[in-house]
């Protein structure tokens, strides 16, 4: 599911519904975090 939620980040499509409807579910805040994070500083850098 994490890795599902950072593929919805990078595409942009429907991140809100992934992160409420199905990574709530399965994954701890703390991996939702994380895993916000790395796509976000993962991007930053490259700009």
């Amino acid at each position: 599911m994490v890795e599902r939620l950072k593929s919805e980040v990078i595409r942009n499509d429907g991140v809100f519904a992934v992160l409420m409807l199905d990574a709530v579910r399965c994954c701890s805040l703390g991996q939702s975090s994380n895993a916000l994070s790395e796509v976000a500083l993962h991007y930053r850098r490259n700009m």
